[in-house]
């Protein structure tokens, strides 16, 4: 990564189904300390306000992205929207710029037939999320936030 692209790519951008929300609830818990720290800045489509072109956000929210988490569900996978606008851009990204890509397996799903297969998630596939009590899904949304953290301080 040049240093003009590593100057930009500095936040997160993150993508989930929206039929999967309150797991990013639950990202967003975690992260809050680090974006209060001014440690972490992030986006998802809930940044978008009123009046504002979705698009044009969504554009620049990938053009900034050092690191991509994708939150992976049978839903997640289904979204043509997500395949095309977020997952691709980002897929190539990570080939020619060097950002991260970061999964976190929310429920059983086809995760090894994707491209995401040939970056480490951060919980298996056999492991997911929605089998999880609250708590141990706290443990790995921490190791989500510290992992986040420690990219975007490079």
């Amino acid at each position: 990564m040049d240093s003009q692209t590593a100057s930009t790519r500095n936040s997160v951008f993150i993508s989930y189904s929206r039929a999967d929300k309150r797991f990013l609830d639950e990202l967003h818990a975690q992260l809050s300390h680090h974006v209060r720290m001014g440690l972490v800045t992030y986006w998802d489509d809930t940044k978008i306000m009123p009046g504002k072109r979705w698009k044009v956000e969504l554009g620049n929210a990938l053009q900034a992205a050092k690191v991509g988490v994708f939150l992976v569900s049978a839903d997640f996978l289904a979204s043509d929207f997500i395949a095309n606008y977020e997952l691709r851009p980002l897929l190539e990204a990570a080939k020619n710029e060097g950002v991260v890509i970061l999964s976190v397996i929310l429920s059983a799903c086809v995760f090894h037939d994707t491209d995401l297969k040939d970056f480490q998630a951060i919980n298996e596939p056999s492991n997911p999320l929605n089998q999880m009590s609250r708590s141990k899904r706290a443990v790995i949304w921490a190791q989500v936030a510290n992992f986040i953290k420690n990219e975007l301080k490079d």
